[in-house]
Order: structure tokens, then sequence, then C-alpha cells
């Protein structure tokens, strides 16, 4: 019985947490009332307040499971084996975005200016950041010209894959992630060129 509802309890708070990302691709969070985001989650307002105080709340419970994920992941990262081949992390990245794809083509279809958004991509450049200090011999400069250089291309990179998924597989795009980060545009160019 109990596992009955721990499930029914996951699939509402998985569908509110949906709702909060599906609302966010068209508003700012400072717009969306508890009602609508009930609304959008086909729950009541009675069925929110059990597991929520408000949306900011849903919010916080995003970013700390995403953060929690993030940290898990960046516990077992050698950023100098990545410098030859950040295959793995790719493909790393891809199966957790798989595990839960609607929810993440939601996220990364939000506004890039959004205070969710910003306040999401500075809390993973701030992780990155620290990690990478801890590993790599880098004065702080470069290290934000790498992650600023990165970090946007590759969230653009996984926008994109969502909205083009038919086209190729998580597998592909990971490959090809890891040679333009390793050998730059002309080692993408020589990997994909068509025969002439």
């Amino acid at each position: 019985m109990a596992e009955k509802i721990d499930r029914r309890i996951i699939h509402t708070k998985r569908s509110i947490r949906n709702a909060l990302v599906e609302l966010l691709t068209k508003k700012d969070i400072d717009s969306i009332t508890v009602r609508e985001l009930a609304d959008t989650a086909s729950i009541s307002r009675k069925t929110f307040y059990n597991y929520y105080t408000g949306v900011y709340d849903v919010m916080q419970e995003v970013e700390d499971n995403l953060m929690a994920q993030f940290d898990a992941y960046l516990a077992k990262v050698h950023y100098s084996e990545l410098l030859n081949d950040p295959t793995k992390m790719y493909v790393r990245i891809g199966e957790v975005l798989s595990q839960d794809a609607d929810f993440y083509r939601y996220l990364l279809s939000i506004d890039r200016n959004s205070s969710f958004m910003i306040r999401l991509i500075s809390m993973i450049r701030g992780k990155l950041k620290v990690s990478m200090r801890e590993q790599l011999a880098l004065a702080d400069r470069h290290l934000d010209v790498l992650l600023e250089f990165l970090l946007p291309a590759v969230m653009n990179a996984y926008h994109y894959w969502f909205n083009h998924s038919s086209d190729f597989s998580i597998d592909e795009l990971s490959r090809l992630m890891s040679v333009i980060t390793v050998r730059g545009a002309l080692g993408f160019y020589d990997m994909v060129k068509l025969p002439r």
C-alpha cells in the first residue's frame, strides 16, 4: 500500500514540476499563480498545497534536484581526462537528459533571460568552476573564458537536439560535441563532411 501512495506522490509532484517548467516557457516565474500551476498540472489547489507552499517552493525543489544530479556527476569527473576526450561526459549528460526528456525539453525551451534560467546557469557555472579549479592548473580568468565559451554552446546544442531529436541520436550528438570541444570547427568538418 505504501508503495502505491509513494508512486501517487511522485506522479503528482512530477506533474506539478512539469507544469511549472511548461509555464516558464511562456512567462516569468513572477507571473505564475498557484491556481494556474495547479490547473496546468490537472490537480486541485488543495492537492498542490499538500506538497508546496507556493510557486517558488516548486522552483526551489526543481533547482535542488537538478543541482543534486549535477553535483553527483561532478564528484566523479576527472577533468584532465576530459581534456583529451570529453565524449564520456557528453554521453553521461545525454543519459541523464534522456531519462526525463519531456521535462528537459521544456526546461531548455525557457527563455535564456528568464530569472530561472539565469539562476540555474549561474549555479552550474559556479559548480563547474569550483570542480575544475580543484583539478586543473588554470588561472581563474582563463577558467572563466573557457566556461563562458563552453557552457552556452553546450546548452544550445542540447536545445537544438531536443527540437530535432528525430534527425539523429543523443549518442551522435555526444560524439559531435566531443569533437568540436577538442578539435574545434575544423575537426567537426573533417568528421561530418559529405563526400564529393
